[in-house]
């Protein structure tokens, strides 16, 4: 099911993203400090883990498009915070939810027993 600019599918992600308190504190970092590097994402934060872990995270919220990232000078990457990927998330789950409301009121059999396929 797709609905407004997100799939289910890609909502699960930007909130499985943000729900990781670890990908959420790297995510509020970048949010409140701007653009910044990796480097100074990884120096800075407050997070106590593994480099690679740090990696897995940064990726996470790459992949969802909390963060963007632009090349710079050939090889550093400028990391960008894109807060408005959550109201992105959250604009199109209220869009699908609505369409549920109308597809139960319209189902005659009732909307809770009725599946959909992907």
């Amino acid at each position: 099911m797709k609905s407004g600019n997100l799939s289910l599918e890609g909502i699960s992600k930007v909130f499985d993203a943000i729900g990781n308190p670890r990908r959420l504190e790297m995510f509020l970092y970048v949010v409140n400090e701007g653009p910044t590097s990796i480097d100074e994402l990884f120096e800075n934060s407050a997070l106590d883990i593994e480099g690679s872990t740090k990696t897995f995270h940064l990726n996470r919220l790459r992949g969802t498009g909390l963060i963007l990232a632009e090349r710079i000078d050939g090889y550093r990457l400028r990391l960008t915070a894109n807060p408005s990927r959550i109201s992105e998330a959250m604009n199109s789950l209220e869009t699908i939810m609505k369409g549920e409301k109308e597809n139960e009121r319209d189902s005659p059999i009732g909307y809770e027993n009725v599946q959909e396929l992907s």
